[in-house]
């Protein structure tokens, strides 16, 4: 008796606690329980009468007051918070009573963020309309505890459901939003309709909370691990994209759900969508099968990594992220299943790509990315599959037969697709030629056998591939190499490479290079073309110099006074053959002394030397018998004024020699 009425009081003073609300949040489900299990063992006990003293009309009046239109007084929100958990923690210990409606409409009050109150002045008939915030927390829990009233009562979590979700998507607080994520969790174990939003609940693995993304992450796993939730094929992309998030714990459980969990629904998932992952990644709806289900702007945003128009920072990260994911993949199949990935790239992807279907030039780059990878070469493969044997013989063989299967698999399969891409770019002169070029030289050097048997058939094809491989060489070269122009110039102190000073071999290799010579060699380009013109025109005694869109400056002028002896072969009277002068003016510096400089033996088989016309050399020096006094001109291959100038000279001594010829044709007619 003594021992009764010891557990009747210690009830009455929780039971006054709880009523009371004197129980902080975080207790008051402890507080409850044990007055539950207390009021079971006392003689003539009910849980509905008690489930009554709590949930009393007195209670219902003090948080109603939070609504009520004419108060003043402000509720604080630590005693909203205890309102709440209180009505949330009977119902679940009390679950044979159902809670009534009136609480259930003040707690759904609550998850608004604000509440409108109207309060009429005294003495008037105006109204003063005024509006108070619902802070975070309150929210927080008027939610929690709405989804413990829904787990009691079916037909509520029906009609709430719509609610969670929109407030999944479009609450500003993380804690609200990892509240509501908790209890449609919850919902999805107890009841069966739930998992139809579990694409919602998937979006929050991309939070910007990193609680959220964890939970998130975690709740998924286990629903997906009890079977509480339907397999749909959306959460293996959805997963996939989590790969690429930089929290480490939530980057594993992805891994754990894409290796352990999800393999034993499907025994080959990733084999099964490594290919359609690549569209979905980049966010590609041209091919026919994948990637066809329907996404949200919100999805495509939070999962895909796809190009963005004029934002080159973030299409490197998304690639890199992108990358991420295929070399994950990549890592977990099998050597028979690269090979067979390998082969459907080329046959599926590759091949629309040839024939036009296909025009996304991530999704092309990403598939070259993926076949020249480390983790798909298939020499890897066909090693790994070997050195499964133990016996030394059998995987000897096991690997020559895999070596004849990847040999004949190229040769029949690969080749063909990418002489057809090849020319199908071509055509559409499209960017990733480059990309193409890059894979087949791979190609080539792994199974340079089987190339020259494609190539040795088809001249023009051979031609081809080594013309556009040599220039995709040229230009990677010229892009590591720093042109002459890019090159510091000497300061005054003398710091920095001089200009003058002699050329690196970098830069000299730079300039042998054809693409080289087109753009930045421009003084070399022209003495080439002005001693081949003159090779040209030698035999007809005359050369103008090269033709230039701009008009050559007037740098050099020649007067020729001396007259010649009456044989027509000697020198001029009063002269000294060796010693015959010429009246050279310059009206830029010492440029006469420039082609005055005999001709050094560098010079003698270098470009730079540029010999003139005979019939220059005859007006020069005479007639044909004194020839040993006729010389070269010597032009430094450094100088473009140089140049320039020895044109313009042989251009005004070709034109003075022409206008004699003229006036010796006048006078014997």
């Amino acid at each position: 008796l003594c021992l009764e009425e010891e557990r009747g009081t210690l009830a009455d003073n929780i039971g006054s606690k709880i009523v009371n609300f004197e129980v902080p949040p975080s207790l008051i489900h402890g507080y409850i329980a044990t007055l539950s299990q207390i009021n079971a063992t006392l003689p003539g006990s009910d849980d509905k009468a008690l489930f009554n003293q709590i949930l009393s009309n007195d209670f219902y009046q003090t948080f109603s007051h939070v609504f009520s239109t004419t108060g003043t007084d402000i509720v604080p929100d630590q005693m909203l918070m205890r309102y709440l958990t209180t009505i949330g923690e009977v119902g679940v210990c009390f679950s044979k009573c159902s809670v009534p409606d009136k609480f259930v409409a003040l707690v759904q009050g609550l998850i608004a963020s604000s509440i409108a109150k109207v309060r009429t002045q005294d003495g008037s008939t105006s109204s003063v309309y005024s509006k108070r915030e619902i802070s975070a927390s309150v929210r927080a829990h008027a939610f929690v505890t709405l989804g413990k009233l829904c787990l009691m009562n079916e037909r509520l979590s029906r009609n709430s459901e719509k609610i969670f979700v929109r407030e999944l998507q479009k609450a500003q607080d993380a804690e609200v939003r990892n509240n509501i994520l908790i209890t449609m969790c919850d919902l999805c174990v107890r009841y069966s309709g739930v998992d139809r939003y579990v694409t919602r609940i998937a979006e929050r693995m991309r939070d910007n909370s990193l609680l959220v993304r964890r939970n998130a992450a975690t709740l998924l796993a286990q629903l997906l691990a009890e079977d509480f939730i339907k397999w749909d094929p959306i959460l293996f992309f959805r997963f996939l994209s989590v790969l690429a998030d930089s929290e480490n714990q939530l980057v594993r459980t992805a891994e754990h759900v894409l290796m352990n969990i999800l393999p034993r629904k499907q025994p080959h998932l990733l084999f099964n969508h490594f290919i359609e992952s690549i569209f979905v990644l980049n966010n590609s709806k041209e091919h026919s099968v994948y990637n066809q289900f329907p996404q949200s702007d919100t999805e495509i945003k939070y999962f895909a990594y796809p190009v963005v128009k004029d934002d080159e920072a973030k299409n490197r990260l998304n690639q890199a992220k992108r990358h991420i994911v295929y070399k994950f993949l990549l890592s977990q199949l099998t050597a028979e299943h690269k090979l067979k990935l390998h082969g459907r790239l080329h046959a599926e992807i590759l091949t629309e790509f040839a024939e036009g279907k296909l025009h996304s030039e991530s999704v092309l780059q990403d598939i070259f990315a993926i076949l020249s990878s480390q983790e798909m070469k298939l020499d890897k493969a066909a090693a790994s599959s070997g050195d499964a044997d133990s016996d030394d013989t059998a995987s000897h063989v096991s690997s020559q037969m895999v070596s004849e299967i990847l040999k004949r698999h190229i040769r029949d399969n690969v080749l063909p697709v990418l002489v057809h891409l090849k020319k199908s770019l071509e055509r559409r002169k499209s960017s990733m030629s480059g990309s193409l070029l890059d894979y087949f030289h791979r190609i080539s050097v792994q199974y340079p056998n089987e190339v020259k048997d494609l190539l040795k058939n088809d001249r023009q094809l051979r031609g081809e591939f080594e013309f556009d491989m040599r220039r995709r060489q040229q230009q990677q070269a010229r892009m590591a190499v720093v042109t002459p122009r890019q090159q510091p110039r000497a300061d005054k102190n003398g710091s920095g490479a001089s200009a003058k000073g002699p050329r690196s071999a970098a830069t000299m290799s730079h300039l042998k290079s054809p693409l080289a010579r087109g753009a930045g060699g421009a003084a070399t380009g022209a003495l080439s073309s002005l001693t081949s013109t003159s090779k040209k025109r030698r035999r007809s005694g005359f050369y103008e110099g090269p033709k230039s869109s701009t008009p050559a400056p007037r740098v050099l002028q020649t007067e020729f006074k001396s007259p010649r002896s009456p044989s027509g072969g000697g020198a001029p009277k009063d002269q000294n053959p060796n010693t015959k002068k010429s009246s050279l003016t310059s009206n830029q510096g010492n440029a006469s002394d420039l082609v005055r400089t005999p001709l050094s033996a560098s010079n003698r088989s270098g470009v730079g030397a540029i010999q003139t016309p005979v019939s220059v050399q005859k007006a020069l020096f005479g007639t044909e018998e004194r020839h040993h006094q006729r010389r070269r001109l010597s032009v430094p291959t450094g100088d473009s004024s140089s140049e320039l100038a020895a044109a313009t000279l042989e251009s005004r001594l070709t034109r003075r020699n022409k206008k004699k010829r003229r006036s010796a044709h006048a006078l014997m007619r």
